[in-house]
């Protein structure tokens, strides 16, 4: 089994303040309002995250272009048509899954509760963009090395996005060594610690990565069609 796991320190993972504001959607005018809580975050944020990330590599895929689905070894998976038209062209799937641990959801919970909702808020944007940047390290550990064997890597996609079912997250899973990242799953598919990511990656010399891919993905929660609203 091609198997990797990266334990990542907190001080990579490289937050952008002017990314919390864009996904706020806060002016100018207002930036002031909320710096004395994203002064605290930045402040007190790195101290809880515990981030660790990895990939599996599958190299028995195929691809059922009625059904739009992959199959990877031998694990059908019904990603539907916009994932499928993305990875259809691989050779190879990375199942990728990384996490930042549960502090930091604990922390957005714990204010929230004390009513001090904005505080929390920008808490929980700041672990769901950890996650994501954290990620983005993984997945640059792996175009480095499938660069050395000819093969690009795409996007990397996730169950509860474009069409995919949330519930193929126990299929997804079932790919991966029981506790990969310290990450489980409840009985609804949701990943403890909360956030968590995982998904798949293409991997093939026809693959390509793209900048943004917002136009093939239906969701109106993504942080990324957020931050692309902004640039």
């Amino acid at each position: 089994m091609h198997l990797k796991q990266f334990n990542i320190s907190s001080q990579s993972v490289g937050i952008n303040r002017a990314d919390i504001y864009a996904v706020l959607g806060v002016s100018d005018e207002v930036k002031a309002l909320v710096d004395e809580y994203t002064d605290d975050v930045f402040m007190n944020g790195p101290e809880l995250l515990k981030v660790s990330g990895g990939y599996m590599i599958a190299e028995d895929v195929e691809m059922d272009t009625r059904l739009k689905q992959i199959i990877v070894n031998r694990i059908p998976f019904s990603i539907k048509k916009n994932i499928f038209h993305q990875l259809k062209a691989s050779e190879k799937i990375a199942v990728f899954a990384c996490t930042i641990g549960d502090a930091v959801f604990e922390k957005s919970r714990a204010l929230m509760k004390n009513n001090e909702m904005l505080h929390g808020y920008i808490y929980d944007i700041y672990g769901s963009l950890a996650v994501e940047n954290a990620m983005e390290q993984v997945q640059k550990n792996l175009k480095i090395e499938m660069a050395g064997t000819g093969s690009g890597i795409s996007n990397r996609y996730s169950p509860g996005y474009c069409g995919w079912n949330v519930a193929e997250q126990k299929k997804l899973f079932g790919l991966l060594p029981p506790g990969f990242c310290g990450i489980s799953l409840s009985d609804s598919c949701l990943m403890q610690p909360t956030k968590s990511i995982s998904g798949f990656i293409g991997i093939g010399p026809e693959i390509r990565h793209k900048e943004y891919t917002c136009e093939v993905c239906d969701s109106s929660q993504c942080l990324y069609r957020s931050l692309k609203r902004n640039v």
